[in-house]
């Protein structure tokens, strides 16, 4: 197969074109690994700063409050109470509610 002078300029042109595209999605590419690479690098040592911080300044922290027993279970039964008592408050309504549908309903048919 013959080509013209023109068409063999317009594959010359495309190749460089694509070889082009090729090189600068490598570089591309190369730059993302290097841009991880220094974040990872970063984050290692922030990383290392925090735990030596830490260390530097364990004996200066306060220690934990701790919560006694007591504290702790009237706390507990507290807040079970007051959920029990959501719960029973709901139900009533609710059935409250069940039961003037139903009484109204009837009423309606009675009256029909």
């Amino acid at each position: 197969m013959v080509f013209s002078p023109v068409e063999e300029i317009d594959f010359l042109l495309f190749d460089k074109a694509v070889l082009h595209e090729k090189h600068k999605r490598e570089e591309e590419e190369k730059e993302e690994e290097e841009e991880e690479e220094e974040e990872e690098e970063e984050d290692e040592i922030e990383e290392k700063m925090y735990k030596a911080i830490r260390l530097l300044f364990q004996k200066h922290r306060q220690p934990t409050a701790r919560a006694s027993p007591i504290a702790t279970a009237t706390a507990t039964a507290t807040a079970t109470a007051t959920a029990t008592a959501t719960a029973t408050a709901t139900a009533t309504a609710t059935a409250t509610a069940t039961i003037t549908g139903v009484v109204a309903c009837f009423s309606f048919h009675v009256a029909t």
